[in-house]
């Protein structure tokens, strides 16, 4: 059993997401499949015996529902859909699928089911499974159904999208059941994973720039983004990125390999001879664009960042006498020009050499700290103005005019909503934090303004104060579990006890009731924990009453969070057309497209004189 809980804690350490939860639900799973996952059979080992905690499974059918429960929400939550064209989500899309494929053969057993099976569950296990979907917010079939016929209906398409689907589908079905298909998984997500780090490390690099862009050089968080962006830079132009992955394939070669045998992999002569090329063309690739194409100039010249003027001038002079003996060999947009501009350092005064090095490494600084390493920004871009001028089936949407102004406002709304996410992120609790408090203050209603008042008549509640009384019971039912009718009874004689009781033993209570209270008041001041931001919740674990109690004052807690959030200065920031109205007047935009429209309208008098 121990092998079988090694192999779950390895196949759990390189299951890649984004989520907490999917994190905690995949590890109830495997808590609860804790027999051996190379096998096809699902077995499950009841766990009893164990102190404080009640037995196991106390039939088949419990047992059933349990694994139900917690495999039907894992694995219909999926993963988010990779971008082949840009690497994107393919790591974690990988991961899913060689989980699912070791993990006891899930995705090949259900999937074969499902392509073989035509026949209807029964109705008890249907409602439990419709139930199961329900809890996560997955629709059932028939919408899905409903769905694709509409599609295929918009869709000026030669054959019917359903029928394309379903194609792909049994195609796809066809692969993953395989018999070797399990093998193939290991070594794909094995060698993904680097790559997987390096395309994160890129995009997590455009994201910089695209910060960059709205935040300015001149605001402090913009000196930060810089900074990040020009050691990511440099490390890239450096090689050390390249050689950095390569490490990577290595380490693989070295003792990946080996666990991942132990995990089940057969390690036959003609699969490790077939990685074994895999990885020689992958490094010799990585080697290729990552370390020899920044080994001429002009990416050479960055490695003049942060060196003595004494230093300086000796590299310098040492680029002026190799392009003396090739001048095809640098580039002319920059270094040729430089070198043409300051030929003849070595033997200028002190003060020229001084001048000149502070001069070029200061332009090598914003370079580094601005250029894009990859093409994103620009297909990010191009593809919006694409957008706006494509063809929804056989109709021109808008001319090139209208698509530039279109893509004009398209910016504005995306500064916006980079703010939006930017101070929601610092300011506000995670989305789940806030729905739960929304839920528990009763706001089902689909009318907003209802919503609206009962959340406000949540904050402005008054909460009754504790006394001294709350503090006796609660020490006299303290690591009790009673029924509701020893409850009662419990209670009865607790009050009882307290009515008995002197003035002099009361003050004990009515202190520790005064401190708990005082507590409370502090807690309904401070703003719910961010979703990016530590905990600053004063909450002790060990004590049902404090956490009931700063249950009570969440929604006065988020009307914090909402106040720091209206007040950001991020929101006083300056368009990238130079005025700063609009970004004022979307701090009262409620998510409706009118009232920002309207916001726009009136910053840039679109309809007036002016745009």
């Amino acid at each position: 059993m121990t092998k079988w809980r090694k192999r779950a804690d390895w196949l759990y350490e390189n299951f890649i997401t984004n989520t907490k939860q999917a994190k905690e639900s995949l590890a109830e799973l495997m808590a609860f499949a804790n027999g051996d996952s190379t096998t096809p059979v699902l077995t499950h080992y009841c766990l009893i015996g164990q102190s404080g905690r009640p037995d196991c499974c106390s039939s088949d059918a419990e047992a059933i529902c349990k694994w139900l429960s917690h495999c039907i929400p894992f694995l219909c939550r999926g993963y988010q859909c990779p971008l082949l064209y840009r690497m994107k989500h393919y790591g974690p899309a990988s991961s899913f699928v060689m989980l699912t494929t070791c993990f006891f053969r899930i995705l090949p057993n259900v999937l074969g089911h499902m392509e073989a099976s035509t026949g209807n569950l029964d109705e008890d296990m249907e409602t439990l499974v419709d139930t199961l979907l329900a809890d996560i917010g997955v629709g059932s079939s028939g919408a899905a159904a409903d769905f694709q016929h509409l599609l295929a209906d918009a869709l000026d398409a030669q054959q019917n999208y359903q029928l394309q689907n379903s194609v792909r589908r049994k195609m796809m079905i066809q692969e993953v059941c395989k018999p070797g298909f399990e093998q193939s998984s290991m070594v794909i997500d094995a060698l993904i994973n680097p790559m997987e780090v390096g395309v994160n490390k890129m995009l997590g690099h455009t994201k910089c720039l695209h910060d960059l862009a709205f935040v300015g050089a001149a605001h402090p968080q913009g000196q930060e983004l810089q900074e990040k962006t020009k050691r990511i830079f440099l490390e890239v132009v450096s090689g050390d990125f390249g050689r950095h992955l390569m490490c990577r394939y290595v380490t693989f070669l070295n003792s990946g390999l080996w666990e991942a045998n132990e995990m089940g992999l057969e390690a036959t002569g003609s699969r490790l001879d077939h990685i074994f090329k895999m990885v020689i063309i992958i490094c010799t690739d990585i080697w290729r664009r990552f370390v020899y194409d920044f080994t001429f100039p002009p990416w050479t010249l960055f490695g003049l960042i942060g060196l003595s003027t004494e230093e300086f001038v000796r590299r310098w002079d040492d680029l002026e006498k190799s392009f003396a003996k090739c001048c095809q060999c640098m580039d002319i947009q920059l270094t040729a020009a430089w070198l043409h501009h300051f030929s003849g350092l070595a033997s200028a005064h002190i003060d020229v050499q001084s001048k000149a090095c502070a001069e070029i490494q200061q332009v090598l600084v914003d370079i580094a700290g601005f250029t894009p390493l990859t093409s994103d920004v620009v297909e990010l871009k191009n593809g919006q103005t694409q957008w706006s001028v494509s063809k929804r089936g056989r109709v021109s949407v808008k001319n090139p005019r209208s698509a530039t102004e279109t893509t004009l406002l398209q910016s504005v709304l995306k500064q916006h909503v980079w703010i939006k996410e930017v101070v929601g992120a610092e300011t506000l609790p995670k989305k789940s934090v806030s729905s739960g408090i929304l839920k528990m203050v009763g706001t089902n209603s689909s009318n907003q303004h209802r919503q609206q008042s009962r959340v406000a008549h949540a904050q402005k509640r008054k909460i009754r104060r504790l006394c001294g009384w709350n503090a006796y019971q609660r020490h006299r039912l303290e690591g009790m579990s009673l029924s509701l009718v020893d409850y009662k009874e419990k209670v009865r004689q607790i009050s009882q006890d307290w009515r008995n009781m002197s003035q002099e033993d009361r003050d004990a209570f009515e202190i520790e009731a005064q401190q708990q209270q005082h507590r409370l008041d502090d807690l309904s001041q401070q703003p719910l924990p961010s979703a990016t931001g530590a905990s600053n919740q004063q909450e002790d674990p060990t004590t049902n009453c404090w956490r009931n109690g700063a249950k009570k004052r969440s929604a006065r807690r988020l009307l914090v969070n909402k106040s720091a959030f209206a007040s950001h200065t991020l929101w006083d920031l300056p368009t990238q057309y130079g005025d700063s109205l609009l970004a004022k007047s979307c701090k009262k935009f409620k998510g409706h497209f009118r009232s920002f429209g309207e916001s726009i309208v009136v910053c840039y008098h679109i309809g007036g004189k002016v745009l």
